[in-house]
């Protein structure tokens, strides 16, 4: 009985530290199919609310529309199985480079969104193809690539890296991880 429970506790303590991440800063945006899409969709009813939860699985404190031309930058700062929890949610004004408080939203810090609800964009604007990975590094078994610049939406985070689902180029989607060297969280601009 006695190895029977030392097995038990054994399993529950390699797959509780699975995911041995470090904790890190990590910045996307809202609204992410704003940039998915072919045509200017603003100001009509399909581009879905943006919902901003008081605790995980708690009630929606706020229903964040889209900016006028691209979603909304936030900083993720931790993470449960299903949400994101987020420092604030910000506009990137057209003037500069720094980030603004609206002036019409109230300000939310430390809040919590849906896993799979925000974007970031490829940086891969010179053809460089990315390599999607089974695991956040380099040296895991590659599951496939991305060929053009495109706007992916992040189900989880690792460190700096981003679990991620794209379309290859034969239409097909696939989920895997990104390396942050291939990862711009601006949605109106491309990044260095």
């Amino acid at each position: 009985m006695k190895y029977f429970i030392v097995l038990i506790m054994f399993i529950l303590s390699v797959s509780c530290s699975s995911k041995k991440c470090k904790l890190a800063s990590f910045s996307a945006f809202t609204h992410y199919q704003i940039n998915q899409a072919d045509e200017v969709i603003i100001g009509t009813d399909k581009l879905p609310r943006f919902n901003v939860y008081d605790n995980p699985n708690g009630k929606v404190i706020f229903n964040l529309p889209p900016d006028q031309e691209s979603g909304w930058g936030i900083n993720i700062v931790d993470e449960n199985e299903n949400y994101f929890k987020i420092y604030n949610i910000w506009r990137r004004e057209s003037k500069s480079m720094y980030y603004w408080e609206n002036d019409w939203m109230p300000k939310f810090e430390y809040v919590w969104i849906e896993k799979g609800s925000v974007g970031i964009n490829t940086s891969n604007y010179d053809g460089e193809i990315i390599e999607i990975h089974k695991k956040p590094n380099n040296k895991s078994k590659i599951v496939g690539y991305i060929n053009a610049v495109q706007t992916v939406r992040v189900f989880d985070i690792c460190g700096d890296w981003a679990f991620i689902e794209v379309v290859n180029k034969e239409g097909e989607k696939v989920t895997g991880w990104m390396s942050p060297k291939f990862q711009c969280a601006n949605p109106l601009s491309t990044c260095p």
